[in-house]
């Protein structure tokens, strides 16, 4: 997708720039027991949710889940300066899929050895 940032220069004039190979991704904590071979069963799991859910990308052709990696990073909300944590970097083929992803992860998908 290509990303339409606008802003005005400092002599007044409207601008928009268009940058390509942007792909919208979003950080969510990693559940408790969550394990780096966890992630491919994950990221279908969720391809499959969104494909089933009304709200996706219904003219997508490809995945709409682009890639879930494992990182570590401190949450900006409740801040408590225990340091960093697993958190679960989600990157999506489309911006308007961020939403409907986040809402059905946070009514539970089913992973192989995990759970929900």
């Amino acid at each position: 997708p290509v990303l339409r940032a606008f802003g005005v220069t400092d002599e007044g004039v409207s601008v928009c720039c268009h940058i390509h190979g942007f792909a919208p991704y979003f950080y969510t904590p990693a559940p408790p027991g969550f394990e780096p071979e966890h992630l491919g069963d994950l990221q279908r799991e969720l391809n499959l949710a969104i494909s089933r859910d009304n709200r996706g990308g219904k003219e997508l052709t490809g995945p709409a889940v682009l890639a879930v990696e494992l990182c570590s990073r401190e949450s900006m909300f409740g801040y408590h300066g225990h340091g960093p944590s697993p958190f679960l970097r989600i990157t999506l083929a489309l911006p308007r899929l961020v939403a409907p992803a986040r809402r059905l992860l946070e009514q539970g998908i089913r992973v192989a050895g995990l759970g929900t």
